[in-house]
């Protein structure tokens, strides 16, 4: 009876010794996972609240450009350039914007080409636009999520 006893208590032990060892190894390869998500997602999600396109005076198009405000409020974000996705007859064209930033706390008005949005886009076609970020991390380049569609009216 006593060895049936002992290996009652071998076994318990082997499965806790087993489960623990299990526990480690899935929280070692998950952990990392998870944490370096989280802090992509934080930064995108700094960046897109405070980089967004002023509707108004500034943001209109003309037969010949699409005119865009993009304002930036005080982040902590390095913006490297901004992908500027123009909404037209049901479809996205996107335009690279890597020229010169907005400041933090500021705001810059840039004049696109609609040749250069895409061939065959007329001005009457283009009904929004949106911004994604692009920023700079330790790990690289980082493109965010774009935000909300922002109508455009004529100048």
């Amino acid at each position: 009876m006593n060895k049936k006893a002992i290996s009652a208590i071998v076994a318990t032990v082997l499965i806790i010794l087993i489960t623990v060892a299990a526990v480690t190894i899935i929280w070692s390869v998950i952990l990392p996972m998870i944490s370096g998500n989280l802090e992509k997602g934080q930064i995108c999600l700094e960046a897109s609240s405070s980089i967004y396109i002023k509707s108004g005076a500034y943001t209109c198009k003309n037969s010949t450009h699409v005119k865009v405000n993009v304002l930036r409020r005080a982040d902590n974000v390095n913006l490297k350039e901004i992908i500027l996705q123009v909404v037209h007859g049901g479809s996205t064209s996107s335009y690279t914007i890597n020229e010169t930033m907005p400041s933090k706390n500021g705001a810059k008005v840039y004049a696109i080409p609609i040749t250069k949005i895409g061939s065959g886009i007329a001005s009457t076609d283009i009904t929004g636009l949106k911004i994604a970020p692009v920023l700079t991390t330790d790990s690289g380049d980082k493109l965010c999520d774009a935000t909300k569609v922002t109508k455009i009216s004529n100048c």
